[in-house]
């Protein structure tokens, strides 16, 4: 049985620098003190 192969397509989404998207817990499991996240410099 021959398959047919599909190029996989991708999406690009751009967003304004002020958009901020973040998947990380602001809290350790292990206590109740936020978690500090190093800055990223901007391009």
């Amino acid at each position: 049985m021959k398959e047919e192969y599909t190029t996989p397509r991708i999406e690009i989404v751009e967003f304004d620098t002020e958009d901020v998207i973040t998947t990380s817990n602001t809290h350790s499991n292990s206590s109740n003190e936020p978690i500090e996240l190093p800055l990223v410099p901007l391009r």
